[in-house]
């Protein structure tokens, strides 16, 4: 994935959530989780990433807006995951 990612450097800069579950991993049960969790998301940013933690440790806050921006750009949770990333916009995000 690595290899491929610096072959098409353009198109990794937004990776599909495909390309995000063989990057880190990801089992079915910990993005239905996710998948879960940003559908009951309730504008607390805190709370998603103490809870996605649980889920899985991979799940850390710049992971975390890395796999969000992942489904956006595979047209998954779009309104909530633009919803979550507006919310981390004052930080560097």
């Amino acid at each position: 994935m690595t290899l491929l990612g610096l072959l098409h450097e353009e198109e990794m800069k937004k990776p599909t959530i495909y390309e995000t579950v063989v990057l880190y991993d990801l089992s079915k049960n910990d993005l239905r989780e996710l998948k879960t969790l940003i559908m009951n998301y309730n504008g607390n940013n805190f709370a998603l990433e103490q809870k996605a933690l649980l889920i899985n440790p991979v799940f850390t806050r710049d992971n975390l807006i890395f796999i969000i921006k992942s489904f956006v750009n595979t047209d998954m949770f779009v309104k909530q995951g633009n919803d979550i990333l507006s919310n981390y916009q004052p930080t560097k995000y």
